[in-house]
């Protein structure tokens, strides 16, 4: 059966998730009396715009940073550089705020989007240093906005549940799959390739890590240890062969509409 026309592959409405997620946040920066908010963290910036990050990549996460910008009384959200193709967002053009050349660029936004608000009424949830060097209000003399976006995030919707439910259920199905393949003889990477094939058919296109099936010693003795004395896991690289007895611990993870 097709999904209904107002809902994803997983059913679940994803315009009424951003819809409330958005209203929510609002609420929060009108209690706590902010009227705008500035969001420099991927998912502080998918929550306020439904926005996905393109690159999970640690390295590439800088240099594709989208920045969104929120007014509490506003219409919609503003989106400074990212891809806003399919969102309901004022989209601007902008380069990362890890250089001078785009912590500029987003001051001139700011000024145009909520110049009219004093400093201390933005919140801003991470400076970079260019944002720093600019020196402009309100990317100098703004509050914090990880306590309005703790409160809006710490309870969740009927959506928001959904998804996560979904990207469990999800998890737990395709490591069925990879249960069923495990034996001796058989490569690490043979049963990753198992889980990433399942996922996909299970309608998700990515995941969060790579999943991780370590043969690991059946005793906190036997070590591994990091340099605090802590057990270690993952232990780094490599394509292991399971032998007969193997103590395998895993960790996957996957996203639905960004919840896991």
């Amino acid at each position: 059966m097709a999904p209904a026309a107002h809902t994803d592959v997983h059913g679940i409405d994803v315009e009424r998730l951003r819809v409330e997620r958005l209203q929510r946040l609002r609420d929060t920066m009108a209690a706590q009396g902010v009227g705008a908010l500035v969001l420099t963290h991927a998912p502080h910036v998918g929550y306020a715009t439904g926005h996905g990050v393109p690159a999970a990549d640690a390295s590439m996460g800088n240099v594709r940073r989208a920045v969104a910008v929120v007014r509490a009384d506003g219409d919609r959200p503003h989106l400074v550089g990212g891809e806003p193709e399919g969102l309901d967002v004022v989209a601007h053009p902008g380069s990362t705020p890890d250089t001078d050349d785009g912590a500029r660029t987003l001051a001139a936004v700011l000024d145009d989007v909520c110049g009219d608000l004093p400093a201390e009424q933005v919140a801003v949830d991470g400076w970079t240093g260019p944002m720093l060097r600019a020196g402009t209000p309100p990317l100098v003399g703004s509050v914090d906005a990880r306590p309005i976006i703790t409160a809006a995030t710490i309870c969740k919707t009927a959506e928001e549940l959904a998804c996560i439910s979904a990207a469990q259920r999800i998890n737990e199905e395709a490591m069925l799959d990879v249960v069923a393949e495990l034996a001796p003889g058989v490569h690490r990477s043979d049963l990753a390739a198992t889980f990433l094939r399942r996922i996909r058919e299970l309608g998700i296109d990515r995941s969060m890590i790579d999943p991780i099936l370590q043969p690991m010693p059946r005793s906190i003795a036997e070590g591994p240890r990091t340099t605090t004395g802590d057990v270690a896991f993952p232990t780094g690289l490599g394509d292991p062969v399971y032998r007969e007895g193997d103590l395998v611990w895993v960790d996957s993870g996957i996203t639905v509409n960004g919840y896991a």
